[in-house]
């Protein structure tokens, strides 16, 4: 049997053993702990989360991976695998958050109408309780707020209720109620709303700071997404002043449909030769896109795709001043 690479990987910080041994700890996103295994016996995997108060509460779990035919797998859904070339493999591990029960402690109280009174209680998750005109309504909330608020308005024969807060992260978190009773909730890095609109802003975090704006508009009865498109966030599309960034550029332009931007990395040749269609279509139905860090090639970047493990395709891009002139997929080993 060729031996295995596996790295694991984790968003919150665990301290892990492996068929009883101790690996080591994984404290951030970065953090990598490495086996090499030459046999076909199945990997034990033991997770103790660390205790941290930016991070929910989490419980200790075990599971195991299964190893055949010089690949990996796992039947549970706290391990998520993805297969490189050269026999690496990639294991990330979600955390098993739980939820106490609810106290009966009120931390916080709000009437923003007559007869209306809305409770928050806290244990180590949110409970809103909502009573009103005689109705009673409890929503939990599976985040941490800050600052929080509450208010009422009326829109033809509807009630709203919108509740708002921040998240750990410092995001914005919106939660709205028609009639006292949940309707949906948002997240995003920026919510600005009034009785007939809500427009949320998310930051995509690419070269070209993109930004992606949810428009929520009030119809009828109640708020419905009305509209959804990208913007940037200082104004215009940041270019890439590196050329090794050009295939990265090109493909977060791609991933959000920005076709006029996207193009702007292509050749000439290139332009001609491939509509907007093919483009979307040039690279199959991945889920994601990353630099292969297990693998030292110039302009070489991975496309995932979904499978029990995860499988990847290496494509190459061929960069000439500035505009990729060539783009083909690499062989994996």
């Amino acid at each position: 049997m060729q031996s295995l690479f596996i790295h694991f990987c984790s968003n919150f910080p665990v301290f892990l053993k492996v068929n009883e041994k101790t690996l080591g700890t994984l404290e951030n996103q970065t953090d990598s702990l490495l086996i090499e295994t030459q046999n076909e016996k199945n990997l034990f995997v033991e997770v103790f989360p660390i205790s941290n108060k930016d991070f929910l509460p989490s419980c200790s779990f075990a599971s195991e991976i299964k190893i055949k035919n010089n690949t990996i797998f796992s039947n549970s859904n706290l391990l998520e695998i993805t297969k490189f070339d050269e026999n690496v493999f990639e294991v990330f591990l979600k955390p098993l958050t739980f939820c106490n029960e609810f106290s009966n402690k009120i931390v916080k109280e709000f009437n923003p109408a007559k007869n209306v009174k809305v409770f928050l209680r806290q244990n180590n998750l949110l409970e809103i309780e909502i009573l009103a005109f005689g109705k009673q309504s409890k929503t939990n909330i599976f985040q941490m707020l800050k600052d929080t608020k509450c208010e009422y308005t009326q829109k033809e024969n509807t009630q709203i209720l919108f509740f708002s807060g921040k998240t750990q992260k410092n995001k914005d978190f919106l939660m709205i109620f028609e009639n006292f009773f949940y309707k949906f909730e948002i997240e995003a890095d920026v919510i600005e709303k009034n009785e007939n609109e809500i427009l949320a802003l998310n930051f995509v975090h690419d070269l070209a700071k993109h930004g992606v704006v949810q428009k929520f508009v009030f119809e009828k009865s109640g708020f419905k997404l009305k509209e959804e498109y990208i913007t940037f966030c200082e104004n215009k599309e940041i270019l890439p002043e590196h050329e090794s960034l050009v295939p990265l550029a090109f493909l977060e332009a791609l991933n959000l449909d920005d076709f006029k931007l996207a193009r702007k990395f292509l050749s000439d040749e290139l332009n001609c030769l491939l509509s907007d269609f093919q483009l979307k279509n040039f690279f199959g139905d991945f889920e994601e896109f990353v630099w292969n860090k297990h693998k030292n090639t110039k302009n070489c970047i991975c496309f995932v795709f979904d499978g029990n493990p995860k499988t990847t395709k290496n494509f190459e891009f061929v960069v000439e001043d500035f505009k990729i002139s060539n783009i083909f997929e690499s062989n994996n080993s």
